[in-house]
């Protein structure tokens, strides 16, 4: 149980990621996963996150396996290598969790949409993901229930949503997904010609359609 309560604090702290979790294809011996839709993210509740408590007993580490679809220039292996170090660092250093870590994978929008059903069709492996059709995925049984985990381990990724955005990773009354708020994370400009308004409008006076005008 310890393992699946840190998914799901890896799930908060990777919701601005667009990401999701699974088991891979619905396997008979799991106890079910999770994936979101779209722009939304979840944690899984696999047999693979079922052994990893064994594993914290043996000393061995549990490597949770993240995919994510980007739209930028996607980095070079030995960039994302240092991202996924600087990850692994705060969760040992910082968290104090010593027995997982994760495994970042990056993918290109096309690439992603195109392989990731079928990956997880065939039974490949994935703890949190990118998904792309809520619906679909819950039928295939590729997700788990997050609603047990809603108000405590991902209560602080729920908390900065909008009202009511948590219901559009729900579906039969059971919360799937944790919707990824994009206002947390990307960061909006303005572009004009510097030539054609020069110094007439002071610009630190805008923020906002309204003040624009």
């Amino acid at each position: 149980m310890k393992a699946k309560k840190w998914i799901a604090l890896v799930l908060a702290l990777c919701m601005a990621c667009t990401m999701a979790a699974c088991d891979g294809g619905g396997n008979s011996s799991s106890s079910g996963s999770s994936t979101a839709s779209g722009d939304s993210s979840v944690a899984e509740e696999s047999s693979a996150a079922e052994t990893s408590d064994t594993a914290e007993g043996d000393g061995e580490v549990y490597r949770v396996r993240l995919s994510m679809a980007s739209m930028m220039t996607i980095p070079a292996e030995s960039e994302m290598q240092k991202v996924e170090d600087a990850i692994n660092a705060y969760i040992h250093e910082e968290l104090g969790i010593t027995h997982m870590e994760m495994d970042l994978e990056i993918l290109s929008r096309p690439d992603y949409e195109a392989n990731m059903s079928m990956a997880l069709a065939s039974g490949e492996k994935y703890d949190i993901i990118s998904a792309t059709n809520l619906n679909t995925f819950v039928t295939n049984g590729y997700m788990s229930d997050l609603t047990p985990y809603v108000d405590k381990e991902l209560a602080g990724a729920v908390g900065v949503l909008p009202e009511d955005w948590i219901r559009s990773g729900t579906i039969g009354g059971k919360v799937y997904s944790v919707p990824c708020y994009k206002g947390q994370v990307l960061s909006w400009k303005y572009i004009f010609d510097k030539d054609v308004y020069g110094d007439a409008t002071d610009w630190s006076q805008v923020n906002s359609l309204e003040t624009l005008e």
